[in-house]
């Protein structure tokens, strides 16, 4: 058992080894310019060493995906703490995802371009699945949350799930739309925090009305 244990530790300090590397190389060129080479050299790693612990660079990119949601996932289970009415914790959770954003910008990027990169067919279906289902287990608190608003009659009956998606693209509009090179077009100068405070408050009303 001692040496079973050794092996795994080992493994896994590898693994971290890795992950560190890639966390440096994809955080500072992105998923398309970023290669197994340069995440293998910056590990010091040989590339066969590195494959046998991710078959791809969008499997080592999902592993830090992971990472990303997990953050998130605190920030939401400390927001949830709050003894307040659905609607003021609601806010919290906005709040929380905001902050998730500017502390963790480029951990945002990479859950953002899950979503909107030819990066499905490049992972096993497994993975894809354990991902999506730890996105789903974040984005059901918010569900659960406005279902008990419903409950307790702080919010109308309405379908949570939805509401939990019109706001995710909302905010998530914004936040692209801020990230956007702005500087030559007035119309697109705003403050970003007014505007999600904005959004939510929207989102609120309209789960009131």
């Amino acid at each position: 058992m001692g040496i079973v244990d050794r092996r795994k530790r080992e493994k896994a300090a590898r693994r971290a080894e890795i992950l560190k590397a890639a966390r440096h190389v994809f955080f500072r060129k992105g998923l398309s310019a970023a290669t197994v080479d340069e995440i293998a050299r910056r590990a010091e790693l040989s590339k066969g060493t590195l494959y046998l612990y991710f078959r791809t660079k969008e499997e080592i990119y999902i592993s830090l995906m992971n990472e990303g949601i997990d953050i998130l996932f605190a920030y939401f289970r400390q927001a949830l703490k709050a003894k307040a009415g659905a609607d003021r914790v609601l806010r919290r959770l906005k709040d929380a995802y905001y902050r998730f954003y500017k502390e963790h910008r480029e951990y945002f990027t990479i859950l953002f371009l899950y979503f909107h990169t030819d990066l499905h067919g490049k992972i096993s279906r497994p993975i894809k699945e354990r991902c999506e289902a730890k996105v789903e287990a974040c984005l059901q608190v918010i569900a659960d949350l406005i279902e008990r608003g419903v409950t307790e009659g702080v919010f109308r009956p309405c379908d949570p799930w939805q509401m939990v998606l019109v706001g995710w693209a909302s905010f998530n509009g914004i936040i692209m739309l801020a990230e956007q090179d702005h500087q030559h077009s007035s119309l697109l100068r705003f403050d970003m925090k007014k505007l999600l405070d904005l959004s939510a408050e929207h989102l609120i009303s309209g789960l009131k009305t």
